[in-house]
């Protein structure tokens, strides 16, 4: 819990706009298998897990292929 002041005020500076949680004791990252932090998740609009841990480059051409049709 010593370095939850700098994550707030991490995300503050850099304006990271998505959901965080901060799970102390481990409970809730256990209960969802997250063994590596950070941890990304991409949800599909029924907020399904459509890919986990993807790179910024991995996501950019999931999107690409995905969004092309929209």
């Amino acid at each position: 819990t010593k370095y939850r002041q700098a994550w707030l005020n991490g995300i503050k500076k850099h304006a990271i706009d998505w959901l965080h949680f901060w799970d102390v004791d481990g409970h809730v990252s256990s209960h969802l298998s997250i063994k590596a932090f950070p941890t990304n998740f991409l949800l599909n609009d029924k907020g399904m897990i459509v890919l986990k841990n993807v790179s910024p480059r991995e996501l950019s051409v999931f999107l690409e292929k995905n969004l092309q049709n929209r």
